[in-house]
Order: C-alpha cells, then sequence, then structure tokens
C-alpha cells in the first residue's frame, strides 16, 4: 500500500515539480520518503508478529522494538 501511495505522490506532486524545488525541499521530500519507508517496514513486522509469524524467543530479543 505505501508503495503505491508513495508512487502517486511522486506521479502527481513530484515529478510536476521537478526543476522547480530548492535542495532543501529536495531533501525534505528525501527524508519524507524515507520516513514512509520506516514505517511501511514497522507495520510489516507489526503485521507478522500478530499473525505469529516472529519468534519470541530469547534469541532474538529485539522482537519488542
Amino acid at each position: 500500500i505505501m508503495t503505491t501511495a508513495m508512487g502517486a505522490i511522486h506521479d502527481m506532486l513530484i515529478e510536476p515539480m521537478q526543476g522547480k524545488l530548492t535542495q532543501e525541499q529536495d531533501a525534505v521530500l528525501a527524508l519524507v520518503g524515507i520516513t514512509f519507508k520506516i514505517i511501511a517496514e514497522k507495520a510489516t513486522a507489526l503485521e507478522k508478529m500478530e499473525q505469529g509469524k516472529i519468534s519470541h524467543s530469547k534469541e532474538n530479543d529485539f522482537y519488542r522494538n
């Protein structure tokens, strides 16, 4: 879902603005994209954990992060 949403944002908003954005605006958009990617990864991990696909053993003590 996030990939589709990011693609739509790129196609409808970012692509038409190519060459019109400042370096600072480009940097902010890059950070937003990275943030969305992190959110999507965490959501996927949560879904797997809720479905029991991630082990909660002592060997993997990072499952709570």
